[in-house]
């Protein structure tokens, strides 16, 4: 029999070849028990990082009725969205008042319900994850709960009806409490008052402050310490506002079960009030997700840090970037702050442990609850407003060895407008990302439908 030889050195490339073709597969995707395989058509990882890979796209949904007619700018606040606590569904409303929700992970709609109210503020999981709770501020303040599973209204509870002056200056907040039950809060941008209100799991009112509407204080920012037991206020009004059943111009500790008032701090006025040259800035109180330790984001742009067992002893955060529009609060007391210009880690002693400063406009964050993760919007506009390919979601790793730029884990590169809408998983499983469309649409028509794009990370 002849036999043919081949000569070691093609020998050599074909095994080149094999073990190149190898290298290129994508790495195995390491599924949590029990979560399904990907449907068709999901890309595989971009990245692999040690044992960990990085984003890989599993679904993306089209919110038709919050696209913008024509001539009318981009409103990405006109979509709002929240994992459940597993970070299995993601709930999605619009200024339109419809709900959908959204599995992730088989990346499917499981159910949509049409005209829940006339608009929503925010929606929201129960801390069961048994609902779907959404609240808006329009005619009339409103709190209505959907069944997670099968998108049926459980209950509607109206708060109070409202004027056009008041519904232009409230924003309706839900924070979940133990046993599903609710916390409404009725924020404000402007010396208007509005209610705080605790909701049974079945909707029925259990107190409210103030007990008529229009007195009190503007409430200007509420949380929820991450065990349930206290609830903080930051109050404005100025001087002359009388005091309701919340003093004004302060920082609070209320009763979750009776709405009383336990303990309070003045907040200095000046802090209270946006620069006349810039935009305000919306106040937040953020925690870390072990519990120990919180951040208060005041009007102009400040930082003020407390520890969770004494929340009332604030405590300026001057390394902090000027003007913060957005704060996350990791485990160990470290901060992610947010401004227009640049993403800053602070480590619990306020030094300032790196800066991302690339003449990018950022917006979030948004942090997992172990503190693995950070998300924040990235912008980079040409002169023509068009967003450039470095525009889109950052994925940060605050714990990677090296300077700002070596925190960078990923880059969603998105096309049209991206921030200040976004989320993470509390598991740090997944983060979405909400696009509006910036394509010009011809005349009568409406432009691109906002885009949510969904990764998982893990």
């Amino acid at each position: 029999m002849k036999t043919t030889r081949v000569p070691a050195v093609l020998c050599g490339i074909v095994l080149g070849i094999a073990a190149l073709a190898e290298e290129a597969m994508p790495p195995a995707w390491p599924m949590p028990p029990g979560i399904p395989m990907f449907p068709p058509g999901v890309r595989t990882p971009d990245v692999k990082q040690g044992e960990m890979v990085l984003p890989c796209q599993v679904c993306k949904v089209t919110v038709e009725d919050a696209a913008r007619a024509p001539g009318e700018p981009a409103v990405l606040a006109a979509v709002r969205v929240a994992f459940s606590p597993d970070g299995r569904l993601l709930a999605v409303g619009t200024a339109a008042g419809e709900v959908r929700l959204v599995d992730v992970y088989a990346n499917r709609e499981r159910w949509k319900a049409a005209a829940v109210l006339d608009a929503l503020d925010t929606v929201d999981f129960s801390n069961d994850g048994k609902s779907v709770c959404v609240a808006g501020s329009t005619a009339e303040l409103a709190v209505v709960c959907l069944d997670a599973e099968t998108g049926a209204v459980r209950w509607k509870t109206a708060i109070e009806p409202l004027t056009a002056a008041a519904a232009a200056h409230l924003r309706a907040r839900l924070l979940p409490l133990p046993g599903g039950e609710l916390l409404f809060a009725a924020e404000s941008a402007s010396s208007l008052s509005g209610p705080l209100v605790r909701l049974a799991a079945d909707g029925s009112v259990r107190w409210r402050q103030p007990a008529a509407p229009g007195a009190g204080v503007p409430l200007l920012a509420s949380a929820v310490t991450p065990d349930g037991g206290r609830i903080l206020l930051l109050t404005g009004g100025g001087a002359e506002r009388p005091d309701g059943p919340f003093p004004r111009n302060a920082f609070c500790i209320v009763d979750p079960a009776s709405g009383k008032v336990t303990g309070k701090v003045a907040v200095e006025a000046v802090a209270l009030q946006a620069s006349p040259q810039t935009a305000p800035v919306r106040p937040r109180i953020a925690f870390a997700g072990d519990g120990t330790a919180g951040c208060l984001l005041l009007p102009d742009g400040t930082l003020r840090r407390f520890a969770t067992d004494k929340p009332l002893e604030l405590k300026p955060v001057p390394n902090a970037p000027p003007r913060t529009t957005g704060v996350a609060v990791l485990p160990g007391g470290r901060l992610c702050a947010v401004s227009d210009d640049a993403v800053t880690g602070l480590g619990p002693d306020d030094t300032r442990l790196w800066s991302l400063q690339d003449g990018r406009c950022f917006a979030g964050p948004w942090a997992s609850a172990e503190g693995r993760w950070v998300t924040a919007c990235a912008t980079d506009r040409a002169e023509d407003n068009k967003a450039r390919p470095s525009s889109g979601m950052l994925l940060l790793a605050p714990d990677w060895e090296g300077e700002a730029a070596a925190k960078i884990a990923f880059l969603y590169r998105l096309e049209g407008h991206v921030g200040p809408v976004g989320a993470m998983a509390a598991d740090g499983s997944a983060f979405v990302v909400v696009e509006m469309g910036v394509a010009k649409p011809k005349a009568g028509e409406a432009s691109a439908a906002p885009q949510i794009h969904v990764h998982v990370v893990r």
